[in-house]
């Protein structure tokens, strides 16, 4: 028989009921222990529903500045904001956050204007550009080869590249010093595979192949890169694809992407910089102000021009960047906290820029001992102008700084006519709109800029090549305006911005077959590409 006290079960090992109570005190112990216990877990569970309370109320804060970021993104990027306020939620138990509902109306018309689908993938823009690329590779490959090869005109200074390249590769005392450091490294660089099959093809190196191989390739990159922006810019599609037509045919692009100049390579990592400062201005996108960043600096070790680039973003990156970081009026943010902000941006961008020109400038000073040589050297840039000043100025005809100056603006004229209407035309649509010509401006035009400095100097050679700048900014700045033309519904807006391309071309033609305003390059390229199609070399 049990006995009287026993409950019929066991105690659970451990509990307070472990050891059954034989007297009212051991019972009385065991009911103070449990009390004791439970209170315990009753502090426990309130401090549990305080910190849980107190993270709601975090994350409902969080929650908030994130609705402010969206909303201030959806203004800058022209969308139209779903909910300004959480309360316009109320009342739903599965509702949306408004923050969720903006960000995802946001990536949507991002990648609308990307034309992107919704994994990221390009719907239709990566096989048109993949087409662009191969069709213009193998134009100015070809083109390049009936000059060179055929007609026998390669220009000086890509032959001169490609000695460098072989003296790195297969001098006496092969060393990479020797790519030199009068011009900017890459583009001697990147013909180093080319020069290594020499063997295989011997025109590679003979006939400056390498050279207009590479040449070819970056200005079929660039091609890419101008349907690339004119896509994200809104551009449709037939326009996007006339206007890149009629900037490859111009005759300061298609000669450069055929004869191993450096405007190839250039033009491609200005491009890119262009395309990626606009999307940090409309995204404020962190990966697309570090491309910036080293596409500006991969394009100053290409031509050494690219430190206007970076002075004239620098300022636009700042602009920009204090002004996103102001906050809204009723909430102004504090001033520490938009110099933080602005001073981080500026740091991405500057970093790799400066790091690439000390370590340039550093390698110079420690192998040659001239940190620029391309202004102290003897063979640097500054001395052949300084040697060829009187040849100068009888072909510009007027010796003062004005007339050197207007010298330059006129062949910037005759390149691309309508340029200035472009970019006026450009800023006055919408702010969208503006904002990305501002970062075509800053990025392709401050160079055009240093160049009239320099004219003025009297510090740089009059040659027609330096404004093929001129032409591919045109082309941006018109994908830009049939952009928002078409949210305006303006054809004869739209018809502007591209026949303002076409006088550009038949007006350098005609400058280059009259051999006026020092088309020395493109002279050449028009007459071996004559010799080379009649089969007289």
């Amino acid at each position: 028989m049990s006995d009287s006290s026993d409950p019929g079960y066991p105690a659970a090992p451990g509990s307070p009921l472990d050891v059954r109570p034989r007297t009212p005190a051991d019972a009385r112990a065991q009911a103070a222990l449990l009390a004791r216990r439970l209170a315990d877990h009753e502090v426990r569970l309130s401090i549990g529903v305080d910190l849980l309370e107190r993270a709601e109320a975090d994350a409902l804060a969080h929650l908030d500045q994130v609705t402010e970021l969206t909303s201030r993104l959806a203004r800058a990027g022209g969308v139209e904001t779903v909910f300004d306020r959480a309360e316009g939620l109320a009342g739903t138990d599965d509702a949306l956050h408004p923050a969720v509902v903006e960000a995802e109306e946001i990536l949507r018309e991002q990648r609308r204007r990307l034309g992107r689908g919704p994994r990221g993938r390009t719907r239709d823009g990566l096989g048109e550009r993949r087409v662009a690329f191969g069709l213009s590779f193998a134009a100015f490959t070809v083109l390049g080869y009936i000059t060179s090869v055929v007609g026998g005109m390669i220009p000086g200074d890509a032959l001169s590249r490609v000695g460098s390249g072989q003296s790195v590769l297969f001098s006496r005392d092969p060393h990479l010093e020797a790519i030199g450091f009068i011009w900017g490294p890459f583009p001697t660089f990147f013909q180093l595979p080319f020069i290594v099959l020499r063997g295989l093809w011997l025109p590679l190196t003979g006939a400056g192949m390498a050279a207009i191989l590479v040449s070819a390739l970056f200005m079929a990159g660039t091609v890419s890169q101008l349907l690339a922006w004119g896509r994200e810019s809104g551009s449709s599609r037939w326009f996007r694809s006339a206007a890149t037509l009629l900037v490859v045919v111009h005759p300061l692009i298609w000669t450069h992407g055929a004869n191993g100049m450096s405007e190839a390579c250039w033009l491609f990592f200005l491009m890119l910089a262009t395309r990626h400062l606009s999307r940090w201005i409309e995204t404020d996108d962190t990966r697309s102000l570090v491309i910036v960043a080293v596409a500006i600096a991969m394009g100053y070790l290409t031509r050494y021009e690219t430190a206007a680039v970076f002075a004239a973003v620098f300022a636009v990156v700042g602009v920009v960047s204090w002004n996103n970081s102001a906050g809204d009026a009723a909430e102004p943010r504090p001033e520490l906290t938009r110099r933080r902000e602005t001073t981080l941006d500026l740091a991405l961008l500057s970093f790799p820029v400066i790091v690439t020109m000390v370590a340039w400038a550093g390698a110079s000073w420690a192998i040659i001992g001239e940190p620029f040589p391309q202004f102290t050297s003897d063979y640097g840039n500054s001395a052949l102008v300084q040697r060829a000043a009187v040849e100068n100025v009888l072909l510009i005809g007027d010796a003062a700084a004005a007339g050197r100056a207007w010298f330059y603006v006129r062949q910037l004229v005759i390149v691309s006519p309508l340029l200035v209407v472009l970019g006026l035309v450009a800023f006055w649509g919408s702010r969208r709109t503006s904002m990305r010509a501002l970062s075509a401006v800053a990025v392709i035009g401050s160079p055009l800029a240093l160049q009239l400095l320099f004219a003025a100097r009297g510090s740089t050679f009059p040659w027609l090549r330096y404004t093929v700048g001129g032409v591919l900014l045109a082309g941006a700045l018109a994908m830009v305006i049939d952009s928002d033309a078409r949210a305006r519904g303006s054809r004869w807006i739209r018809a502007f911005a591209l026949i303002a391309l076409v006088p550009g071309i038949a007006w350098s033609t005609h400058v280059i077959n009259a051999d006026q305003y020092a088309p020395f390059d493109q002279k050449d390229s028009f007459e071996s590409l004559a010799l080379g199609i009649e089969g007289d070399s």
